[in-house]
């Protein structure tokens, strides 16, 4: 019986990356050839100085993020952000996602969106849809 497992294969170098969709057998069967074309990109490109490209997201300063005692969920740490001035501001899902990893808590967008919607439903935070995406804040107390 054939595998159907499918896999996702990213090859990072300094400059570039490539990727590879294919089953499981085929990629192991082919390996010794994807190591050969990333050793030959590599040395393609080994003088060719690269221009960082600007992704397009949210513009959140490093220092802008509030430093958070790290626990071990990741709603425990979306709820320390929230509790600092840093939520004064709304924050969108990928400004949630950027203040986890820069206080080495990282989580996917996913994830983090569904942490947010709970603390929305259990009266923690509110959201708002602004531009077309949503924003958060804290409830504030009163």
């Amino acid at each position: 019986m054939k595998s159907r497992l499918s896999v996702h294969l990213v090859v990072r170098g300094m400059n570039y990356e490539f990727s590879v969709d294919a089953p499981a057998l085929q990629i192991a069967h082919d390996l010794e050839d994807l190591k050969k074309l990333n050793s030959s990109i590599a040395k393609t490109l080994s003088g060719v100085v690269s221009t960082p490209v600007q992704i397009p997201g949210p513009e959140l300063a490093f220092e802008d993020v509030p430093a958070i005692k790290a626990a071990r969920s990741t709603m425990d740490n979306i709820v320390a952000l929230f509790g600092t001035d840093w939520a004064r501001k709304p924050r969108t899902v990928a400004d949630v996602v950027k203040a986890l990893e820069a206080n080495a808590v990282p989580d996917t967008t996913t994830a983090s969106s569904v942490y947010l919607t709970r603390l929305v439903k259990k009266g923690t935070l509110r959201r708002i849809r602004k531009a077309g995406k949503y924003q958060y804040y804290r409830v504030p107390s009163g």
